[in-house]
């Protein structure tokens, strides 16, 4: 199953950059090979990889570690309930800076994927409602962390109320000094939930 959501994930990621080829998602899952147009990434040398972990184990990008501490689902936080039909996913997650300069982060930096279809993935909500946090400890939408510096807190999901197993997701994108902007590796923590 895990190599399963790791396959789809990233047979995803790569639709959306552009990356899969004339097969597209469908030959990716199920196995053929797919020629990749790497003319778009700095070092046309290297293909981007996958890197699979666990809740508890540290991930390494190329700008900050990160640690899934915990998952939870749950059908209230705070007063606010999710819409019908759905549940809320908590990840407590841990991020810290490795890099020599300040990083600005975003909710948005991390995914959450579930099931086999195309649009089953969730940004955290306080993307949508930046200014309405609803757990104490909730990440922002953006903030920055200087060199070194770590945060700890919530990221919150909405998902259908059926979905119990899970890819907490990052990926390295970053932009060179033309401009130019460049997607790298693929970090993926399997979670399940109750």
């Amino acid at each position: 199953m895990k190599k399963f959501f790791t396959v789809l994930l990233s047979s995803f990621l790569l639709a959306g950059c552009g990356i899969i080829g004339d097969k597209g998602v469908e030959g990716a899952l199920t196995g053929e090979t797919i020629p990749l147009d790497t003319s778009e990434q700095e070092d046309s040398s290297s293909e981007p990889e996958t890197h699979e972990g666990e809740i508890g184990e540290k991930m390494s990008t190329m700008f900050f570690d990160f640690v899934v501490n915990d998952v939870y689902s749950t059908n209230t936080i705070g007063g606010t309930s999710p819409a019908d039909g759905n549940k809320f996913i908590v990840t407590d997650i841990t991020i810290k800076n490795t890099d020599d300069v300040e990083i600005t982060m975003f909710s948005s930096d991390f995914y959450l994927y579930w099931g086999d279809g195309e649009e089953e993935y969730s940004l955290p909500r306080v993307y949508d409602d930046p200014d309405h946090l609803i757990m104490d400890g909730e990440l922002e939408d953006e903030y920055d962390l200087g060199s070194g510096e770590e945060i700890s807190g919530y990221l919150i999901y909405e998902v259908p109320e059926d979905t119990y197993a899970f890819l907490v997701s990052a990926e390295d994108i970053y932009t060179n000094s033309d401009g130019e902007e460049f997607y790298g590796d693929f970090y993926d923590v399997y979670a399940e939930t109750e």
